[in-house]
């Protein structure tokens, strides 16, 4: 995924997001965050080393973090929330017991519940690419060839939602 269509993809994964969270009232929202200086994303590239996708700098480079991007309220983290807590959000899994040490690289999680994505580090591509796994307390719920693959679900899904709510709502009467 080139830069361009993954910032239109974040965008339009906001945007749905949103509107999925309106028609159903809650009151979470997405919002993307500013960009980490040049100083801040190579700090954070150094740090990770070869734990993340050459997608996830990308990534990164557009927004140093999204608030709320996955249904309800899944938090992609900034570059300096992962650096500080990179190992204890591995440890929540591997005390679990759902994966071994060094498996995973935990990017995003939920607030309110144990939902949270994370990069499968040993099944890294030539590529450098490497699948993303949506885990919660049962172990992993769906798994995606990579970054990019991901965000294109969110968007068909939340699509999906929109969609749905609204044919919901037109099969209503004006009294319901």
């Amino acid at each position: 995924m080139k830069t361009d269509e993954m910032e239109q993809c974040i965008v339009d994964v906001i945007r749905l997001g949103n509107r999925t969270r309106e028609l159903n009232e809650l009151d979470q929202r997405a919002s993307a965050h500013a960009a980490p200086s040049a100083e801040r994303l190579a700090q954070f590239a150094k740090h990770a080393g070869d734990s993340v996708p050459p997608s996830m700098l990308r990534l990164l480079a557009l927004h140093d973090g999204i608030s709320c991007f996955d249904y309800v309220d899944v938090d992609i983290f900034s570059t300096s929330y992962l650096i500080q807590h990179e190992q204890e959000l591995e440890d929540e899994w591997v005390d679990a017991g759902k994966f071994a040490a060094g498996e995973i690289y935990v990017f995003a999680r939920s607030d309110s519940d144990s939902l949270a994505l994370a990069f499968l580090l040993r099944k890294r591509r030539a590529d450098g690419e490497m699948p993303v796994v949506m885990i919660d307390a049962r172990g992993v719920l769906a798994e995606y060839p990579s970054l990019a693959d991901y965000l294109r679900s969110r968007r068909e899904w939340f699509q999906e939602q929109v969609e749905l709510e609204k044919a919901d709502r037109d099969s209503l009467r004006d009294d319901e």
